[in-house]
């Protein structure tokens, strides 16, 4: 590779082998696409695109071709060659001090394999814009110049500290990029191939294919090499296509439930009121976002209840189910998901009147869906230990009016939250990180604050 001490190094080897009557010649590589506007006498330097090169000389050794052979193939196929690199932390050896300094929410473009910081400080950007980035010093026609049209094989090299997630992504993106571009990309390998200790960044390397796909065959060519990656060989070319998402069919009803518009704003307004409070239950047995969770899902959600589809309490339940699974995020979005749509399952799709014997079973259903995707059950202090409460009041009060099942319901959903204090957590994050008993269950709490307000605008309707 093109560093000083590299060549020095080769250099000193080469010189020494031939006194002893060795026959040698050495190839640098220089791939480094970022460092054209330097002047200096070192040149770019040698990055992960040194694989291509190890790769070629390997096989065409196995192969059994002359020495000059292999020397001749490498020196054309290192002008073929190009590598840009970003990271988001530097190289840190063991003991030292890091190689360099990066600010918060900063990436550094053109860092180098051996702690150098790079050409090009700025803002974070996505992984998107990055390869875009990285892809406009390849494409300088000063340096590797790659263009459209062109069959390519790309090595998408982890400088230590990525994560696989991360470089998932990555990969992601940069086959979007080549296949937008029209680019024909025959190999792509991606993995830790040459590191920087745990340097958080990657590099592109990217190579321009011979016409007849000799450096292809090259490296594509079997090898029990620890460090080779192997490739997926693309024998067509990439298309990236997003899928849309089915149309909802949820047409805005002429008229809109008065009620249930008046139920649907209570309960926004009462869980964005006690986001704050439910923060700081989930501090004391989880990740502290209960609240926030809830009021951001709430702070979305409210501007948009004058434009539901009114025509059923289906209709409201589905598109409500919908709208959660979207911007709810995270357990208790999938649980809430869940129990939304099993209830809404068990609603008739007409403007027929809806009872108190089909709310308990749409209830039933729902708390019987969220117990057998989530693994809870009542008593292992969760959200359930507030519901099972309430579809026993209405499973044993099918007659009473409506004041008086509403005072029940109350009195019931709070002493299923209360329980909870009492209960050791079996199910969810706290029950991850060992909770103790002693603290109410956020997420029944929350139970609690949006029954507490459907059944205050019912109650008001039936004084």
């Amino acid at each position: 590779k093109n560093y000083t001490g590299d060549r020095l190094t080769f250099g000193m080897a080469a010189e020494k082998a031939k006194r002893e009557g060795f026959q040698v010649e050495v190839v640098v590589a220089a791939d480094d696409t970022t460092l054209l506007d330097t002047d200096t006498v070192a040149g770019p330097r040698g990055l992960c695109g040194v694989l291509f090169l190890q790769k070629i000389a390997g096989s065409l050794s196995k192969e059994g071709a002359s020495l000059d052979e292999v020397f001749r193939t490498c020196e054309a196929a290192s002008k073929c060659i190009g590598t840009a690199g970003v990271a988001i932390s530097p190289c840190q050896p063991p003991g030292k001090e890091p190689s360099f300094t990066l600010p918060p929410d900063t990436m550094e473009f053109g860092v180098g394999i051996h702690g150098e910081p790079g050409v090009l400080k700025c803002k974070s950007v996505s992984c998107k814009t990055t390869v875009d980035k990285l892809w406009s010093y390849l494409s300088d026609k000063r340096g590797l110049g790659v263009q459209s049209g062109d069959d390519i094989a790309v090595l998408i090299n982890n400088l230590g500290g990525t994560s696989e997630l991360e470089m998932s992504i990555v990969v992601k993106e940069v086959v979007k990029y080549v296949s937008e571009h029209d680019f024909h990309l025959k190999f792509l390998s991606s993995g830790s191939l040459v590191t920087s200790l745990g340097m958080h960044g990657i590099s592109i390397s990217v190579m321009r294919l011979d016409k007849d796909d000799r450096y292809l065959k090259f490296l594509q060519a079997p090898t029990d090499a620890v460090g080779w990656q192997g490739g997926r060989n693309v024998t067509m070319d990439i298309r990236v296509q997003a899928i849309p998402n089915p149309p909802k069919n949820y047409p805005r009803s002429a008229t809109k439930s008065d009620l249930l518009v008046e139920m649907l704003r209570a309960v926004c307004n009462d869980l964005e009121a006690a986001s704050n409070e439910l923060d700081e239950l989930d501090r004391l047995v989880g990740d502290g976002d209960c609240g926030t969770t809830f009021r951001n899902t709430v702070i979305r959600l409210s501007p948009l209840i004058p434009t539901l589809n009114y025509d059923s309490v289906r209709n409201v339940m589905e598109q409500l189910a919908d709208f959660v699974e979207e911007i709810m995020g995270g357990s208790s979005g999938a649980l809430y998901t869940i129990g939304l749509t099993a209830a809404a399952n068990n609603l008739p799709d007409d403007c027929s009147p809806v009872t108190i014997a089909t709310i308990t079973k749409s209830l039933s259903e729902a708390l019987q869906a969220i117990s057998r995707y989530g693994k809870a059950k009542e008593g292992d202090c969760t959200m359930l230990d507030a519901l099972y409460p309430v579809l026993r009041v209405l499973q044993l009060n099918q007659e009473a009016d409506m004041k008086t099942l509403i005072g029940l319901i109350d009195v019931a959903v709070n002493a299923g939250v209360q329980k909870t204090g009492s209960l050791k957590p079996r199910a969810g994050r706290a029950s991850y990180i060992g909770g103790d008993k002693g603290h109410l269950d956020p997420g029944a709490v929350a139970v609690e604050v949006w029954v507490r307000a459907i059944s205050r605008v019912l109650y008001s309707k039936h004084l």
